[in-house]
């Protein structure tokens, strides 16, 4: 059976002013990163007869919340980046966040965001978690699958990858001592 884990979750928010990570590592609550569409994507029109019609909506656009302890050093970093977004609106609206799982192979990919605002401040017996709420224009989802076979891949390419480098770091030491065979094999001739 396949398991999930935020561990394996990326985000990375791109913008004019910042590159800023907000997956795994950056202190999110347990609410994570959701990804809310807008609106429903088809309208069901039913006729006085019966009859019904689908309306297909080409809207792709929805909100990307990311849910932040108090204590998260990403915090500072997406004030700043508010706050110089906020100077211009040749700035604002400009954001990119990327959100990978590479254990299923989700990705989504949402365009043109901007910060809808800063989150409610509260300082209470217990610290808050920080909700920092995008506004998005588009989003593209595409969710992969759990399964054996991909982390079987995932792990034969970090075997590879691990084998790779452990050979690279043999033959690096090994260079010395064959130019020195090679000068020694040189004089014998």
């Amino acid at each position: 059976m396949a398991a999930y884990s935020f561990v394996d979750v990326s985000a990375m928010l791109t913008g004019p002013t910042e590159v800023i990570d907000l997956g795994s590592g950056s202190a999110n609550s347990e609410e994570g990163i959701v990804v809310t569409m807008t609106y429903a994507k088809n309208t069901l029109t039913i006729g006085a007869d019966g009859d019904g019609m689908h309306t297909l909506h080409g809207g792709k656009s929805g909100t990307v919340t990311v849910s932040l302890i108090k204590a998260s050093h990403v915090n500072k970093k997406l004030m700043i980046a508010y706050n110089a977004q906020s100077k211009s609106s040749a700035l604002w609206g400009n954001n990119v966040i990327v959100i990978r799982n590479p254990v299923s192979g989700d990705i989504i990919t949402v365009r043109s965001c901007a910060f809808q605002k800063i989150p409610d401040l509260q300082n209470a017996k217990e610290a808050n978690v920080l909700s920092w709420v995008f506004d998005c224009i588009k989003i593209d989802a595409l969710l992969g699958e759990f399964s054996w076979k991909l982390k079987l891949t995932v792990m034969s390419i970090e075997v590879k990858n691990s084998m790779c480098l452990t050979s690279l770091k043999v033959t690096q030491k090994l260079l010395p001592v064959l130019s020195g065979l090679t000068g020694e094999l040189q004089k014998l001739r």
